[in-house]
């Protein structure tokens, strides 16, 4: 792309249509984000160009394709500037795909009633969603997308619609199209029946939910009684391991219930102390069943937080039970400093060249690093 010395805006509604058609095929043709990075080039910005196209990419998985240019200018990041960029880079490129249309009908050795079960059928070609489609009451399915390459091999995956946005990673019934099976007929067309087992209806008959928890982890300074925060410093590089407990259903009052725990994952504080961290959370949903009653729909959430020192993630901070919290939980830690591992000394910065002081987040010791 030419440089340009002023900044061009450009809005979606002044977009020539041509222009516009041109760069939602290109961008809903691309397998991969080298592909944006390099027809965009933004100059002296490869790495921004890069994230902006991984943006691009997400986007198109959350929305099952482009279907308008105003959807390019909506993505975050993007700014009048950059998009009237990508107008000028990708709104002349024609001829860069081709049609292709794969339908059929959704079928099962069980009974599926398919206008209560609301399922889709998502296209990918080379790990990326080119689009989707909602199964209607009869059974049947229709995608469209283009490609640039005629009858690529193309995977099809099959799961309530509810949950199309995590298509990529949640337990489906997947099947592959081989190139074989388009003909050639108006664009490259395929003909592809689905057959559910009884077992898929049963798993997605449980109701899961994407939960999403962020916040701080802090060293400490209490003072007080009952102790009172005075004064607090971000902790980074620490592990953050959370766990999902339960409480048994019965136990002898006066007592403190033996709790369950499972661990749902890890991640690692960054400079500023903050963290980010999402899980998926199942239960079934049965109504008709006495112990829906008493199934535990919400999840309840202890964190514990870790630091590297001598080779070993050593555990500083166990936190309470948080109860039943909500989808988008915000909890900071606080750890006491006196529980703080001491930073290991920086050693001597050498007169030339240079030293290494960290791998990724962990801090370089004697013993980790050889």
């Amino acid at each position: 792309m030419k440089s340009q010395s002023a900044k061009t805006y450009l809005k979606p509604e002044d977009v020539p249509s041509a222009k516009a058609k041109n760069t939602l095929a290109f961008l809903n043709s691309v397998t991969a984000v080298e592909e944006i990075a390099d027809a965009i080039e933004i100059p002296g910005e490869r790495d921004i160009g890069i994230r902006l196209a991984k943006r691009i990419l997400d986007r198109r998985l959350m929305l099952g394709g482009f279907k308008d240019i105003k959807q390019i200018a909506a993505i975050p990041q993007i700014g009048p500037d950059r998009f009237a960029r990508i107008i000028e880079a990708l709104g002349t490129k024609t001829n860069v795909s081709i049609p292709h249309l794969v339908e059929g009908r959704i079928t099962s050795t069980g009974k599926i009633d398919f206008g209560k079960a609301k399922l889709a059928v998502h296209a990918f070609v080379g790990g990326v969603e080119v689009a989707r489609s909602k199964v209607n009451a009869q059974g049947k399915y229709k995608i469209t997308f283009e490609h640039k390459k005629p009858s690529p091999a193309t995977e099809l995956r099959v799961l309530p619609a509810a949950f199309s946005h995590r298509a990529a990673k949640m337990l489906t019934l997947s099947k592959t199209i081989s190139s074989s099976r388009y003909a050639l007929k108006k664009g490259y067309r395929a003909q592809y029946d689905l057959l559910i087992p009884p077992e898929y209806l049963v798993i997605w008959g449980t109701v899961t939910k994407t939960y999403h928890m962020q916040g701080a982890v802090y060293a400490t300074v209490f003072s007080g009684s009952p102790p009172v925060p005075i004064s607090i410093e971000p902790l980074p590089a620490a592990k953050i391991e959370f766990y999902e407990v339960d409480a048994p259903l019965f136990w002898i009052i006066g007592t403190e219930p033996e709790l369950a725990e499972v661990c749902l994952g890890y991640t690692y504080t960054g400079p500023d102390g903050s963290y980010d961290f999402e899980f998926d959370f199942s239960y079934k949903n049965n109504p008709g069943a006495w112990s829906w009653l008493l199934t535990d729909k919400v999840p309840d959430i202890r964190a514990r937080v870790s630091q590297f020192m001598d080779g070993l993630w050593q555990q500083v901070y166990e936190g309470p039970v948080d109860w039943n919290i909500v989808e988008d939980f915000h909890r900071d830690y606080f750890v006491p400093v006196e529980d703080i591992l001491p930073v290991p000394d920086e050693g001597v910065k050498p007169d030339e060249g240079f030293r290494f002081v960290s791998v990724g987040l962990l801090p370089i010791d004697s013993t980790c690093i050889h």
